[in-house]
């Protein structure tokens, strides 16, 4: 029964794709038929299973396509081509991939074939083969970027929309643009480049991975034609487009997974995955979502998901996302969710919906663990404004914080300047170890002593600093005084070699023409002023 049930939101994931979906025997005979535009077959579903390709197609086509079948049988790998039709309303144009998959006898082998209709994507690509001098863009807010190649200089001008599609400026040599390509992807490059050299082809359309500027890749398909060339015949100047296909690439890639059958991808999946109704409620789970969210299938089946897995304060951001998937759009997003224990994870989720032709039947959702990552990106965010050895906020931070509130018309704003005094003395008597002992000493006094809404920072090796907002010279002289009476405290305990010493000055910006880096350096200077006041022998230095 599960089985069954399973098959049946197989078949009705697949009958959704704007795809013919057909599966075949290794001799090419039609076992099976999906499709949401029967438009496109060339018999009724009814009237192809059974019959082998040969009896359907013209020759030329079953032949091609019977090739390409062996060939993804014997290679086990998808292979993709290009074939075209005629019908009573005229020529139609399809791109056709072929998997093999596993059959129920063993002793067989079946194709699955997925066909487009690119008819539209054809005549287009046919209009351009025949432009004579240089590409024109028509359609309004299509987002294509231009490009032209000057094969003697090497040298290529692109459009601001290149830019735009990449993030960066692209280079202005082909060697240069050639080094940000995909590994993958260069020798069906330099394949297509040498016939268009060779002059055995003047147009050419290729898709191909390129180098993004966090170093990441993202999908491209250029498509280029020849309009010049030499008193030789060799060609000398290309023009082409360049379209941003990485979201449709995506999508595909979705699509083929589930198109491998989408049961087996389903349990084997790294990620973990909720089937759901319209309603929310659980339908199916895989192994993945059983050991990141704790539950069992078993026991969860027919709650709604956010009664398991969302937090509290979360729920309204889930149920945004809720409405938008059932409104037909895809959501991908970074988000906080917990365990069955209660334990809270980030993770990506990706949720789309499942749709026949009488509308949505259901919900899709992929969760990955990012967890690790958000963690390391907080330590990373936390190092940058902080200080590791204190926990105090860095120079960094206070000098951010000095122009922010350079301009604050919350009055007055004081500044403290502290030097743990002898940091030198005790590094070369005692060690840096025990020299770090006091700077951390140091911190927790200036922390202990300031309010919640200060900023304390150490700017230097023995160098502190507080930013007092809202703060007049009586408050900025009890701080010190606390600083000082924490200092002592420590002293008292006598679990440091030496007495704990901080110089401390402080300055106050009572109005807004005055400028924090003018009330800094006082409150530098009386800090020095008090330093040499007090010193006694080396160890104050």
């Amino acid at each position: 029964m599960e089985e069954e049930k399973s098959r049946g939101y197989f078949k009705s994931i697949i009958s959704a794709v704007p795809d013919l979906i057909i599966l075949f025997d290794e001799e090419g005979n039609y076992l099976d038929v999906w499709t949401s535009k029967a438009e496109d077959l060339v018999a009724s579903k009814e009237k192809l299973i059974g019959k082998n390709i040969d009896e359907v197609l013209p020759n030329e086509v079953a032949n091609s396509f019977k090739k390409y079948c062996s060939l993804a049988i014997d290679n086990d790998e998808l292979k993709t081509y290009e074939y075209e039709l005629e019908f009573e309303e005229g020529k139609r144009y399809f791109e056709t991939h072929l998997v093999s998959v596993d059959a129920k006898d063993a002793n067989n082998n079946e194709v699955l074939a997925v066909i487009r209709n690119i008819t539209e994507r054809k005549i287009v690509e046919l209009e351009l083969e025949r432009a004579s001098n240089k590409l024109e863009l028509t359609v309004k807010g299509a987002k294509l970027g231009l490009w032209d190649w000057n094969i003697k200089t090497n040298r290529i001008e692109t459009s601001k929309q290149c830019s735009n599609l990449l993030g960066y400026e692209p280079p202005n040599s082909f060697t240069h643009w050639k080094e940000l390509i995909h590994e993958a992807d260069k020798a069906k490059i330099s394949q297509l480049i040498d016939k268009l050299l060779n002059g055995d082809t003047s147009y050419g359309k290729i898709e191909y991975r390129i180098k993004t500027e966090d170093n990441n890749y993202k999908w491209l398909q250029v498509i280029g034609k020849v309009v010049k060339w030499d008193n030789k015949g060799n060609p000398v100047r290309v023009l082409g487009i360049l379209k941003d296909i990485d979201k449709r690439k995506q999508v595909e890639e979705e699509l083929k997974r589930q198109r491998a059958y989408f049961q087996q991808l389903f349990n084997k999946s790294p990620n973990a995955i909720v089937l759901l109704d319209n309603e929310d409620r659980v339908i199916k789970v895989n192994k993945s979502f059983e050991q990141l969210f704790e539950y069992k299938q078993t026991n969860i089946k027919g709650e709604k998901i956010n009664n398991l897995i969302i937090p509290e304060k979360n729920l309204g951001e889930s149920i945004e996302k809720s409405l938008k998937v059932k409104e037909g759009e895809q959501v991908s997003d970074e988000v906080v969710r917990e365990t069955k224990n209660s334990k809270k994870i980030y993770v990506e989720i990706n949720a789309f919906p499942i749709k026949l032709n009488q509308g949505q039947i259901g919900v899709y959702g992929i969760y990955r663990n990012i967890s690790k990552r958000k963690k390391e990106e907080a330590r990373i965010k936390y190092l940058s404004f902080h200080d590791e050895m204190t926990g105090l906020y860095n120079r960094r931070y206070f000098e951010n914080e000095i122009e922010r509130l350079n301009n604050s018309r919350k009055l007055p704003i004081s500044i403290i300047i502290g030097d743990m005094d002898g940091l030198k003395y005790i590094n070369d008597n005692y060690g840096h170890k025990m020299g770090d002992e006091f700077i951390k000493k140091t911190a927790e006094a200036f922390k202990a002593a300031t309010r919640q809404e200060d900023i304390v920072a150490r700017i230097g090796g023995d160098e502190f600093a507080i930013i007092l907002p809202e703060a007049d010279s009586n408050t900025a002289q009890k701080i010190c005084e606390r600083i000082q009476a924490k200092t002592k405290w420590h002293n008292k305990k006598i679990d440091l070699p030496e007495p704990l010493r901080i110089s401390l000055g402080y300055a106050v910006k009572i109005d807004r023409n005055q400028n924090l880096d003018e009330i800094f350096n006082k409150a530098d200077q009386k800090m020095y002023q008090n330093k040499e006041s007090r010193k006694y022998s080396p160890r104050d230095n």
